[in-house]
């Protein structure tokens, strides 16, 4: 082992994401939590309660009434100084969505890690989607989709050392049970390299008795905090890519905005977030051993989208693949309208292939990914705007 990694870690143990979330916030040493119980976050805020409940951790555990209340409620606890937390899901998520806006657009930080499922669609969804989350994309929250425990674990402590580096909320994002429930090997750094690794004096917009100032006014003034908060979230990219490299440096784990794999000389790009990368990096595997140039990019980093380092990858594609577990009705996937227009940008003018798949929790077996591997290959463009595959009969 190098010395980085001797440095950083401890144990290891086998969790779920939940779980690993949990002892993310465990470590980072949260001061106050602030929750709701709502499927399938549930035992991910069980566990931060049972950490202090034994005395492992010293933080205020609030149960509200709602997951508005329970935002309204780190809110309030960010602007007196402290280290907050929270987690949700799909109608959580909606329910807490105008006190989320104002921790966001206030530039309140702290973590919320989103167990993303499926919105309303005319019954209970409790199924993995991002719907719950592409949804919040403008509320000035930092979003980083995982696919693993451990990078669920590390996304937190990367959270709050994003967040109160630059005074934003963080939202880490994985999918609801999926990952929320299922375990795997987790590497839990050491405490003390975490409180080393996290901000001493975090910059917050905290009230000071000392130092009068005003909160939430209505004015003409919100034109010029619109402004700021704009650079400020776009400046947040090259933040959280020091807080990675910082965090490869002691942890000997890194977690880059985007993930390339096999993508240096591949003709076709299939272009994911979140769990899908994992089913993807093995159809690479498998195209590949057919002669077909395939590579995968992960795209970790959603809110501020990276632009120029996903250009900078799908510069030699011919074709890209995008494939999604969520929708905007009426426009597209949210991955491809932000990747479609970061290409525009850059100059690329190759074919973008849409594909929706896996909404409601629905499986996607590897035969739909093959299938979507031999249209892509099998024509020159799109026969239409999306392309929407797995759908059940009935």
């Amino acid at each position: 082992m190098n010395k980085a990694i001797n440095a950083g870690a401890t144990e290891t143990k086998v969790l779920s994401g939940n779980y690993a979330a949990a002892y993310g916030a465990k470590l980072s040493q949260v001061e106050v939590v602030s929750f709701y119980p709502i499927t399938p976050a549930t035992s991910m805020l069980e566990k931060v309660a049972e950490f202090a409940f034994k005395g492992e951790l010293d933080a205020h555990v609030v149960m509200a009434e709602g997951e508005h209340s329970a935002m309204s409620l780190m809110i309030g606890a960010s602007m007196a100084g402290a280290r907050c937390f929270s987690g949700s899901s799909g109608q959580g998520m909606a329910y807490m969505h105008e006190p989320l806006q104002a921790a966001g657009r206030g530039r309140f930080p702290m973590v919320l890690v989103n167990c993303s499922r499926g919105l309303y669609h005319g019954s209970n969804n409790e199924h993995p989607e991002h719907d719950d989350s592409l949804t919040v994309r403008d509320s000035g929250w930092v979003q980083l989709f995982c696919e693993s425990s451990q990078e669920v674990l590390d996304s937190v402590i990367q959270g709050y050392k994003i967040a109160e580096t630059i005074s934003l909320p963080v939202m880490p994002i994985q999918e609801g049970f999926y990952m929320s429930h299922a375990y795997e090997p987790v590497q839990l750094p050491d405490a003390a390299a975490v409180a080393a690794y996290l901000p001493k004096e975090p910059r917050r917009v905290h009230v000071d008795p000392k130092k009068p100032a005003k909160f939430g006014t209505w004015d003409v003034s919100s034109f010029r905090v619109k402004y700021e908060l704009h650079q400020i979230t776009a400046a947040a990219l090259e933040v959280a890519k020091d807080a990675n490299a910082e965090f490869n440096e002691i942890f000997g784990r890194s977690w880059e905005v985007v993930e390339a794999y096999k993508c240096d000389d591949a003709d076709v790009i299939f272009m994911v977030l979140g769990t899908l990368a994992q089913s993807c990096r093995v159809l690479v595997d498998e195209e590949r051993k057919k002669g077909r140039k395939a590579g995968l990019l992960k795209v970790r980093l959603f809110s501020p989208f990276p632009r120029r380092e996903i250009a900078q990858v799908l510069s030699g594609a011919k074709k890209v693949a995008i494939i999604q577990r969520g929708f905007s009705y009426g426009h597209g996937g949210h991955l491809a309208i932000e990747a479609k227009a970061a290409m525009y940008d850059a100059g690329l003018r190759v074919p973008v292939f849409e594909f929706v798949s896996g909404l409601g929790g629905t499986d996607i077996p590897m035969g739909i990914y093959h299938e979507i591997s031999d249209y892509v290959y099998g024509h020159d463009n799109p026969e239409e705007l999306v392309a929407w595959k797995g759908v059940p009969a009935n």
